[in-house]
């Protein structure tokens, strides 16, 4: 709960000795404090350096008004933060309440301190950052008040003949109003002396909130008022804060709260499904009644409760009893009626004589030492910094430690070595000291890179100095990195990398910090040498090689340098063994071995050996939920042995299975007993041997002679006397086990229902269907669409396929000997005229069009798959979604395909998705055009992600992943957040896992409608600290954080309560 407090009687001993009639602009001042309110300050000054007004001493969650004349010149608003983390969401505004104008709000998003020149009223002098250009008489007719350098475009015609001007809309702010109001066209908008904003309607100026000055949530950025608005208690009344939560049925939960007049404190019901509601509550003496209702008239709150806190104490604790639909009760905060919650414990640090019911939360009682040893730390229930007398009793009292010493005596961190290269004569206590190396048999490599300020990515830099203006990578021609052992900020404010490097050629990647395109450069000295390493505009990135007393370096590229293979990868300047070739089979029969394990994958073991003793396939352990796909060769004459093993001296596979498929059929399906540490099965594609699965039922439509095992596939012939006879096919690709189906006709009757888990391999089922319309419905259990698997409906003549791309169910109409206007399959092939395999007949592009000459770009993307290749997918799109079909998904395992697409300039986005959680598993996607290899991609796990290219254009700022680029094999390792706890009320540890720890992260957060709410960089090793965060006054709700390191970005969220 915010309280306003007037401050007038404090600041007017500050401000100018100004008259009243001398009062040119009355302004209003707005302070609105959230966490760390005593760490903030500011003043506002002249050009000259006089401080006018200034404030500080604040406290948390509160708002501040001041009251101030000014005159017509310039003024400069210095913002502090005298711990250097900026002023975590504390706002500051300036009102002009006689021009309807609000300045700002302003903050300091982080660092020590920052200065904006206010957009006063005329020409602030020497042109400056934060300038505004315009026009800066109030008597001509196209003012702009929030100039402040006068561009000499004033102009003094009010011609308010506005009848044949062309009706364009635009946007503009309204001086006489204060608002944002749209004006047919620009004419309108001048005659009236309105600020034009932009074209077209005001929805991107509009913001609905608290309109209210008075009221504690004010906000100066609302164009409306949304009936938000609190109030601060008075002075005599406790604040209280009111939490409800529910589960399921949130629609029937209701809770009125009354006082003893009958007057409503708090009404709320119809509320979602988990929902959590905050409300502030002001609480006088005296009785209130809560009413707690289930208004569908079902007993209880299916689990959902409330409570009221206020002054450190549980007020209420409260469900509906789950016997009965309605309960009434009284409490006070003052004890006068109902039950008063708390620690009822007398020996208890936070024992409460009022309470009459004890809530569970009494804190043991400390014996400490009488001893002064200070220590400042964080009480979490009132949000203050407090000194305690010693460490004792901080732990007694649960709060969180900061430092050493008095809370007023905030210490400086750094190294406190006067030898060291990183000396900090202000610093109190030492964080920590860097020196200059001492390298045997190595030279000394130092690094020198200028500093980058108020870059529009960054902000300020890393707390209180400045980002490096380009950051690097440098590895050896074997794929060893070099790490620098030091870095710091020497006296010309240059970062400086220190290490030693032992002598050979390395790959130095220069990568640009400043994504506006600018240049960028590394100086880099060793033994005699200086080298500079650049980056040129609009590149961002370039490598060159190092060679460390060593002649004759080239940049090395890792890679399968064999042509004939099918990873290969032609800008590959030396091979690291990884080639793999297509799989041929020019002397068998091609199959396909299925291996599927669940837990206790490394106790499962699978040998298959041929007739004469030799090994087909062995594998001795898998992963956990493993999937492997293998392409055997099998002879058409050969009995084949599997072993199945437990190689964890257990017994069985524990549900897991294999099994082996050639020709459409099923040779073996197998798993190892549970009973069994060992078990031999035999099969083979004659049937000589082993098992051979099929039916058996001679008097099946479908029987097999050869048959030996029944595989539950028969099925009889069907005779559909009058009716039509309706065959349905399933072809299996993976996770055949989710997927179902069923005919419905126009009565709403199901008929011949299907499911994956009623077959082994390709299935076929036959009935018989009156002439008509229905529903074919096609369900997925696991909601991510068939993945691949499709169903075929075969009758008359007549051949359909369906399937469900994503998501778990969809409904196709399909006529039986019937007009029911549904679809038939589209006509895939290529629907460009000008290419020499068009299909006149298509009606469904699928990217396969060759054209003699591509008059635009010619782009062919190359997709490397490993066993997993059935699991993976991908497809290119653009914001105008005018771009062919190109992409593809369920790859062949251990294989490359290749599509052509002729593209136009622009910016292209690449989806990839998987079936798994894994990812790509290794696999990877090129894009080449002109010979060159323009972008890879990859995926290392999740479901799906994505990534942005352009063709002659930069996309930099069009969002996504903007690529890896280079070699598939110089991916960087993947970054990533698992912040916990999650949800969380207090502090969040974010958890970022795969970053350069040498580095700077830039870590942003974004609430749910993508404001950005936090900003920090950070260098691992030099603050731990970086990776979590006090959210403790934050406002409930989802939050996005992204962690950017040079090119690599990761994102996760988290739940505030």
């Amino acid at each position: 709960m915010r309280s306003i407090l007037f401050i007038f009687a404090i600041l007017l001993w500050q401000l100018p000795a100004v008259g009243q009639d001398d009062c040119l602009f009355s302004t209003e001042i707005q302070v609105t404090t959230s966490n760390w309110g005593a760490e903030i300050s500011w003043d506002v000054s002249d050009f000259d350096g006089n401080i006018l007004i200034e404030g500080s001493d604040y406290e948390n969650d509160e708002t501040y008004l001041a009251s101030i004349c000014l005159d017509s010149t310039c003024y400069v608003l210095n913002m502090y933060d005298s711990f250097g983390d900026g002023w975590n969401g504390a706002s500051i505004s300036f009102n002009l309440p006689e021009l309807g104008l609000m300045i700002g709000e302003f903050t300091l998003e982080s660092g020590n301190t920052s200065s904006v020149v206010l957009p006063w009223w005329n020409d602030c002098g020497e042109p400056i950052d934060g300038s505004v250009v315009g026009c800066t008489d109030p008597f001509a007719s196209n003012y702009n008040p929030l100039a402040t350098i006068d561009d000499g475009t004033c102009s003094y015609v009010f011609d308010c003949d506005c009848d044949n001007e062309l009706d364009i809309p635009v946007c503009a702010l309204d001086l006489s109003t204060g608002a944002f109001m749209v004006f047919d066209n620009l004419c309108l908008a001048n005659c009236v002396g309105a600020i034009i904003l932009s074209d077209g309607d005001c929805s991107e100026f509009e913001a609905a909130g608290c309109t209210d000055p008075l009221a504690s949530n004010y906000n100066a950025a609302a164009t409306e008022d949304d009936g938000s608005c609190t109030y601060a208690c008075e002075d005599s009344v406790a604040a209280g804060l009111l939490y409800l939560c529910t589960f399921s049925e949130g629609q029937n939960v209701a809770l009125t709260i009354a006082n003893a007049d009958g007057t409503i404190l708090y009404e709320g019901n119809d509320f979602n499904n988990f929902a959590i509601v905050y409300q502030d509550v002001c609480l006088d003496d005296g009785c209130y009644t809560a009413t707690l209702t289930n208004v569908a008239g079902d007993n209880s709150w299916y689990g959902g409760y409330f409570y009221i806190n206020s002054g450190g104490a549980q007020i209420v604790y409260a469900t509906l009893p789950d016997n009965t639909n309605e309960w009434s009760f009284d409490f006070s905060v003052d004890g006068t009626c109902g039950d008063v919650f708390g620690c009822t414990d007398e020996d208890a640090m936070n024992y409460n004589p009022l309470a009459t019911v004890d809530d569970g939360s009494c804190m043991a009682p400390c014996v400490c030492d009488d001893v002064y040893e200070p220590v400042c730390g964080y009480d979490y229930y009132t949000g203050e910094m407090i000194t305690f007398n010693n460490m004792c009793e901080l732990a007694c009292s649960g709060a969180y430690f900061y430092w050493e010493g008095d809370c007023s005596d905030q210490p400086v961190y750094g190294c406190m070595d006067e030898d060291a290269l990183n000396f900090n004569p202000e610093a109190t206590i030492d964080s920590g000291c860097y020196y200059q190396p001492v390298c045997a048999n190595s030279e000394i490599l130092e690094l020198i890179i200028e500093p980058l300020y108020n870059d529009s990515l960054f902000g300020q830099g890393i707390g209180s100095d400045p980002y490096p203006s380009a950051s690097f990578s440098i590895v050896l021609d074997n794929g060893t990195p070099w790490y620098a052992t030091a870095q710091y900020l020497n006296d010309a404010n240059q970062w400086v990398y220190l290490g030693c490097i032992e002598d050979g050629c390395y790959n130095f990647t220069v990568y640009s910090n400043n994504w506006t395109g600018e240049a960028g450069s590394i100086l880099a000295n060793w033994g005699d040498n200086s080298e500079t390493f650049a980056v040129e505009v609009n590149d961002y990135t370039a490598t060159y090689p190092l060679a460390i007393n060593t002649e004759g370096c080239e940049v090395t590229i890792p890679g399968c340098t064999d042509p004939e293979a099918q990873n290969y990868n032609p800008i590959a300047t030396s091979d690291n063994g990884s080639c793999y070739y297509p799989f041929v089979c020019d002397d068998g029969i091609e199959a396909s071995l299925y291996v599927c394990t669940f837990s206790n994958g490394s106790d499962v073991a699978l040998t298959i050996t041929d007739d004469a003793g030799n090994v087909v396939y062995d594998q001795q352990g898998y992963s956990d939920f493993a999937i492997v796909y293998i392409d055997l060769c099998l002879d058409p004459s050969a009995c084949y042995t599997a072993t199945m093993s437990n190689i964890g001296n257990n017994t069985g596979w524990g549900n897991g299975y294999f099994y082996v498929n050639s020709l459409g059929m099923q040779l073996v399906y197998d798993t190892l007993e549970d009973t069994a540490s060992t078990e031999l099965v035999q099969f083979s594609l004659d049937g000589n041997c082993g098992d051979l699965l099929g039916c058996t039922d001679e008097n099946a439509a479908n029987y097999d002679p050869n048959a030996t095992v029944d595989d539950g596939s028969c099925f009889e012939e069907v005779d559909c006397d009058g009716l039509i006879t309706v065959s349905v096919l399933l072809n299996e690709v993976i996770w055949v086990e989710e997927v179902s189906w069923y005919f419905m006709d126009e009565n709403g009757q199901s008929w011949l229902p299907g499911s994956g888990l009623e077959s082994l391999g390709d299935s076929l089922s036959t009935g018989c269907l009156a002439a008509g319309c229905y529903d074919l419905v096609l369900e997925d259990s696991f909601g991510d669409g068939w993945n691949g698997n499709t169903l075929t409906v075969l009758w008359q003549n007549n051949t359909e396929t369906f399937t469900i791309e994503t998501g778990g169910l969809q409904t196709f109409t399909i006529g039986i000997d019937a007009d029911c206007n549904d679809q038939p399959d589209a006509i895939v092939g290529c629907m460009d005229s000008g290419a020499i395999n068009y299909n006149p007949a298509a009606s469904e592009d699928d990217g396969s069009c060759e054209f003699t000459f591509c008059p635009t770009n010619e782009v062919t993307f190359v997709t490397v798959t490993p066993s997993t290749g059935l699991g993976m997918g991908w497809y290119l799109s653009n914001s105008e979604d005018s771009i062919p079909a190109v992409g593809g998904s369920s790859f062949a395992a251990n294989s490359s395909q290749t599509q052509t697409a002729c593209l136009t300039n622009g910016c292209y986005d690449i989806t990839l998705f998987a079936s798994d959680v894994n990812g790509w598993d290794g696999g990877w996607l090129e894009v080449w055009m002109n010979g060159e290899l323009m972008e890879t991609a990859s995926m290392n796990s999740g479901w799906t992600s994505s990534m942005v290219f352009g063709l002659g254009t930069d996309c930099e700022g069009e969002g996504g992943d903007p690529g890896t680029g280079g070699s598939p094999f110089s991916f960087p390792d993947p970054i990533s957040f698992a912040p916990y706890p999650n949800p969380t009320e207090e502090i969040v540890n974010i958890n970022g896992s795969g970053f350069d720890a040498h580095l700077p992260i830039s870590i942003d957060l974004f609430d749910i409608t993508g404001k950005a709410v936090f900003s920090r960089t950070f260098i691992p090793f030099d603050d731990a600290s970086g990776w979590a965060f006090n959210v403790s006054g934050w406002a409930s709700g989802l939050y996005q954080i992204v962690g950017t390191q040079g090119k690599q970005q990761a994102a996760g969220r988290f739940l505030v309560h």
